[in-house]
């Protein structure tokens, strides 16, 4: 859902910034700094979604000194 949502995004961007540098006399490397900015932001978006990272809560000292003391098989 969430790339159709991107890709239809996207194309609004690039058929607004050819009205952009048509109607407004915009320059085409402000309209592609614009599209870029875009992109990079969907981009990193999805990364950080799917990488996020999560924090696990402390272990108690006592839990980590049993652990430590523990024999371990060889």
């Amino acid at each position: 859902m969430g790339a159709i949502f991107a890709a239809i995004l996207m194309s609004m961007f690039y058929i607004g910034g050819e009205l952009a540098q048509s109607r407004l006399g915009l320059p085409k490397s402000l309209t592609g700094v614009f599209q870029g900015l875009l992109l990079f932001t969907l981009l990193a978006c999805d990364t950080l979604i799917a990488y996020r990272l999560r924090w696990k809560p402390a272990q108690p000292k006592v839990a980590k000194l049993a652990a430590a003391s523990t024999p371990k098989e060889a």
